[in-house]
């Protein structure tokens, strides 16, 4: 039963790390974008 627990924890924890890279990379991509479009 823990380990059920465990691993959706660790999921749910991977998805939010997954979003937050994702979303930095879409800033700094932007970023980059309109750096270079100067």
């Amino acid at each position: 039963m823990k380990k059920i627990v465990n691993l959706v924890l660790l999921n749910m924890s991977v998805n939010v790390i997954r979003e937050m890279v994702m979303n930095l990379l879409h800033i700094i991509h932007k970023k980059i974008f309109l750096a270079g479009s100067v």
